[in-house]
């Protein structure tokens, strides 16, 4: 590993960035959708902690760091949130990802990218 000193030193020193949300960074970030006839009461382990002090959280829980999210009263609501957001931020990077294998195939990448 090389110091490179700056995070911006860093990009432009890679061929490429992946960048996550570990659990420590999440608050404000990370959202925990909730549904179904009990997802209120979920929601107030995460957005508070345990209701009874008794059942405290193991050591590096989640607890406090998302802000939960109750969508609806219906099993599965989250779930089906889950799979659509995921297919529409994951699907698209796909799909741009293969245009531009196409165009570098076809020899107008860089036509591609002026547009």
């Amino acid at each position: 590993m090389v110091d490179v000193g700056s995070i911006r030193a860093l990009a432009g020193a890679s061929d490429a960035v992946v960048s996550v949300c570990p659990p420590h960074g999440a608050e404000g970030v990370a959202w925990l959708h909730l549904s179904g006839p009990d997802a209120s009461e979920v929601a107030g382990w995460f957005a508070g902690g345990p209701p009874d002090a008794g059942d405290a959280a193991p050591d590096g829980s989640p607890f406090g760091r998302f802000e939960p999210r109750v969508i609806s009263d219906r099993i599965g609501d989250a779930t089906a949130l889950k799979v659509a957001f995921a297919a529409w931020t994951k699907g698209s990077t796909a799909l741009k990802a293969a245009m531009l294998a196409y165009a570098e195939a076809a020899g107008v990448r860089e036509a591609l990218r002026a547009q």
